[in-house]
């Protein structure tokens, strides 16, 4: 029977350990992956920090004291912070949605050249059918004038 429970605590105490070296490789794997924060990080963590409690500094004793423990917290919460090392956004994409924004770029400069001709053609047709419309205008007024004056004139005419 000392041989069957020996056995028996022997397996349960290997698969501790087994189980131990898993979550160390695990945490060794994604902690590898991870990296403290930049000074400049922590710096502009520190100002936004003192910022927030910039309206506490003339508070009583007690509360300065108090804050001034928080933000050695703060501080050294700071040094242990971890954050992922791998870039969110790799160098590759970067160029490829560079030459998208640039065809982009190019396809919309073509467009607005186009459209810029267009509405000079536009514009010279109005142009054009404005004239055509003021002389029409006063083509017509001729006509009426002497559709007027006409009959005047008969009547010139008989009277002499």
């Amino acid at each position: 029977m000392t041989i069957t429970a020996t056995s028996q605590t022997k397996i349960p105490s290997n698969k501790k350990r087994m189980r131990k070296t898993q979550m160390k490789q695990i945490s060794g794997r994604t902690t590898s992956k991870w990296k403290s924060l930049s000074g400049d990080l922590e710096n502009m963590a520190i100002m936004m920090f003192e910022d927030a409690t910039a309206n506490h500094k003339n508070s009583s004793q007690e509360e300065i004291i108090l804050l001034t423990a928080i933000k050695e917290r703060f501080q050294q919460k700071l040094l242990t912070l971890k954050v992922p090392d791998k870039q969110l956004i790799a160098e590759q994409d970067i160029k490829r949605h560079m030459s998208l924004l640039e065809a982009e770029h190019d396809r919309l400069q073509r467009q607005e050249r186009r459209l810029g001709e267009a509405l000079k053609q536009a514009s010279r047709k109005v142009e054009n059918l404005q004239e055509r419309t003021k002389e029409l205008m006063l083509a017509q007024d001729r006509s009426e004038n002497v559709q007027e004056v006409h009959p005047i004139l008969k009547d010139l005419l008989k009277e002499s």
